[in-house]
């Protein structure tokens, strides 16, 4: 019996008919295989008999799909290597700029001057005030407890300083980012 092949040529992808005289529609499939062709329907040969057995054609679609898969694994690959790569130079930047700064310093004496510490006055701290605003609430007698500088002569140079009201139990700790209030606590106000 002849048996007409209906598919696509694998090696130039181009839409392909072919016949054999095959004992079955199986040999006529193997027929196809050893020539390269993805089968999309075989059928006995006529002109009025159409195809009786169609198939999904893969093969045709796994080639660009493995392609696809293989630039995208690259370029994944290729951002992955250049993340590490800024990461790396992001810490050694970090290291050297640590390297430059000096160890935090601490001071023992009160600023000379009055203090008004209590809840109120507390209460009338704002973020954002400077060490002088807050010292016209509280009085200039603080003590710095703590200072450190970060990043000097860089964009991302920041000084931090803790300063300390106390009189007797009660106790007020502020600390001040370049120059400015960002947090404050307090013990034993009313």
């Amino acid at each position: 019996m002849v048996f007409r092949i209906a598919g696509t040529d694998t090696a130039t992808q181009e839409r392909v008919e072919a016949y054999w005289d095959a004992p079955s529609r199986e040999a006529a499939e193997r027929f196809a295989a050893e020539k390269g062709i993805v089968v999309c329907s075989v059928a006995p040969a006529g002109p009025d008999i159409p195809a009786v057995r169609p198939q999904i054609v893969a093969k045709n679609v796994i080639l660009p799909v493995v392609a696809s898969i293989a630039v995208l694994a690259a370029i994944g690959i290729g951002i992955g290597l250049y993340e590490r790569a800024v990461s790396k130079q992001i810490d050694a930047t970090f290291e050297q700029i640590k390297s430059q700064l000096p160890s935090p310093s601490y001071s023992s004496g009160y600023s000379h001057g009055a203090t008004n510490l209590t809840g109120a006055n507390f209460g009338r701290i704002r973020t954002g005030m400077s060490r002088y605003d807050v010292g016209g609430i509280l009085g200039f007698g603080w003590k710095t407890v703590a200072e450190n500088e970060i990043g000097q002569g860089t964009d991302f140079h920041v000084s931090t300083e803790l300063l300390e009201w106390q009189e007797g139990a009660r106790i007020v700790h502020c600390m001040f980012q370049n120059g400015k209030l960002v947090q404050k606590a307090q013990f034993g106000l009313e």
